[in-house]
């Protein structure tokens, strides 16, 4: 849970305004915007870039995400062709959910747009669940950034 909520942290989350990049249409000057790559939430996957080295172009290590896949929780580690990586080790832990929730701002004074992140597990041996919940606010993200058609549920 903590390295999902560090990489989200860390985020450009410019990705919800358009991108007026060569293949997209719009007004953000970056290579980070514009693309499902770039960020796109469901229930229970969540995608982002992240300029990690931070020269403004998309390499492919940059393109990020979570998910669960059977047990596992898995990172996206790359752009093309989309890699998936585990992070976990389903012998000993088993992932039993991953959500994600995007509560939205609208208020003048927002500070970035809030995921709520939900992950529940149970270890092999002890088949007890846990249940973790953490909130991350995207710093790199807010309601002045948001496009019309961006769906999420409202916040304060």
């Amino acid at each position: 849970m903590d390295t999902l909520i560090h990489d989200l942290r860390n985020a450009n989350f410019q990705a919800l305004m358009p991108n007026n990049m060569q293949g997209n249409l719009g007004a953000c000057p970056s290579a980070f915007c514009g693309l499902p790559e770039d960020f796109e939430i469901s229930s229970h996957q969540i995608l982002f870039s992240v300029d990690r080295n931070s020269n403004g172009v998309k390499d492919n290590n940059e393109c990020s995400g979570f998910r669960i896949n059977g047990k596992d929780l898995q990172t996206k580690t790359a752009c093309q062709p989309v890699v998936w990586s585990t992070l976990s080790d389903a012998k000993n832990l088993q992932l039993l959910s991953l959500d994600f929730l995007m509560e939205c701002d609208n208020s003048p004074r927002a500070s970035g747009e809030v995921v709520a992140v939900s992950l529940s597990a149970q270890s092999t041996s002890e088949k007890v669940p846990q249940t973790w919940q953490r909130w991350v606010r995207l710093r790199n993200h807010n309601s002045r950034m948001r496009t019309a058609a961006f769906n999420c549920s409202l916040g304060p």
